[in-house]
């Protein structure tokens, strides 16, 4: 999990501040779901905004990856179809992880919203 990580390279942290930054807020929401100020609702709607961040910067991750791949291909006259392949696998993890992150936020809101509805549904 830890090289999964590093392969990632600079972008691995901030999408691992999200994933925190998701459940945090999905937390909040949960104890805000009794309050009238509509704290929930924002709290909800900001877990999958930060969701899609997240995976947005996988995919900024991965096309820097795949650049910096290539460039080095293209400068290297002799290099073996595995180190390519490695490297263009490195690139894909940060996407990997973003779109995880997002998928997870995606799960909490449409959770935290079935509840809220079950909550204003009336017997």
């Amino acid at each position: 999990m830890i090289e999964f990580f590093r392969a990632g390279g600079p972008f691995m942290l901030p999408i691992a501040g999200l994933g925190v930054l998701v459940l945090g807020l999905a937390v909040r929401a949960r104890r805000h779901r009794t309050s009238l100020s509509g704290g929930a609702e924002r709290h909800r709607d900001a877990v999958l905004f930060w969701g899609v961040i997240a995976a947005l910067i996988g995919l900024i991750g991965q096309f820097s990856g795949h650049y910096a791949s290539l460039s080095r291909l293209a400068d290297a006259s002799a290099i073996s179809p595995r180190l390519a392949l490695l490297g263009i696998a490195a690139a894909l993890s940060t996407s990997l992880f973003g779109f995880g992150v997002f998928a997870l936020a995606a799960i909490l809101w449409f959770a935290l919203g079935a509840r809220s509805r079950r909550r204003r549904t009336p017997v």
